[in-house]
């Protein structure tokens, strides 16, 4: 059985154009609501892109601050240092007031000194770094022998006769600062129409030691 159309042929095309026309719309709302997701996504992505790129910012920045600490602790280590060595170099282990007082107390009653010079060599220092000097390739450095720094003493006097001069040379010889204990010449000679024996006795003193103090030995004797 055929079926029979009884709707004009202009209310068809009428309502078929309102079709189309929903359906345009619908696909318009579709494609509009692709690109504000789209946007939206993007924008995020924007977002956390810029994010990203501060925190680099701020990274590179707190890098930069560290490494630029970095060089300067470098600097002030290498400063600090130099000074170190040479106060080592120019500083002595032990006074000059400790080693007259260990003379002084050594010294016989009836001994007397006239001359007492005390005189060390002086460091020499190392030579200044160039800093528009090409870098060179390490070598291996020759092992060097340091020369032994040592504080020399002279000591010239009277003394009543040789009994004294021998005494106070034995008590420099016994104790335990003085090396290299020396006698260099002992004579006979006139002090105000007085005999007396005139003498000059030569030591060193290691420089290249630590001294401590009978307290500071106990106290590590009993940290020990």
């Amino acid at each position: 059985m055929s079926e029979i159309n009884f709707l004009p042929e202009k209310y068809i095309k009428k309502r078929r154009s309102r079709q189309r026309l929903v359906f345009e719309c619908l696909l318009i709302v579709c494609v509009a609501a692709g690109i504000v997701y789209g946007y939206q996504f993007l924008q995020r992505q924007v977002n956390t892109l810029e994010k990203q790129a501060e925190q680099l910012v701020t990274d590179g920045t707190i890098a930069k601050a560290k490494a630029d600490e970095a060089a300067r602790l470098r600097k002030e280590f290498k400063e600090y240092a130099s000074s170190l060595r040479v106060q080592q170099e120019v500083g002595l282990p032990i006074t000059h007031s400790k080693i007259l007082a260990t003379i002084a107390s050594l010294q016989p009653d009836s001994v007397g000194l006239t001359e007492l010079i005390l005189e060390c060599d002086q460091p020499t220092p190392a030579p200044p770094e160039d800093p528009n000097a090409k870098a060179k390739p390490k070598r291996k450095k020759k092992k060097t022998v340091e020369p032994v720094r040592e504080l020399r003493i002279q000591m010239v006097g009277l003394a009543p006769n040789d009994d004294r001069i021998t005494d106070f040379f034995g008590r420099l010889d016994n104790h335990r600062l003085f090396r290299g204990v020396k006698l260099e010449f002992s004579r006979q000679v006139k002090v105000d129409n007085l005999a007396a024996m005139r003498f000059r006795i030569t030591c060193n003193v290691s420089l290249d030691r630590v001294y401590r103090s009978k307290e500071a030995q106990k106290e590590l004797a009993h940290a020990d």
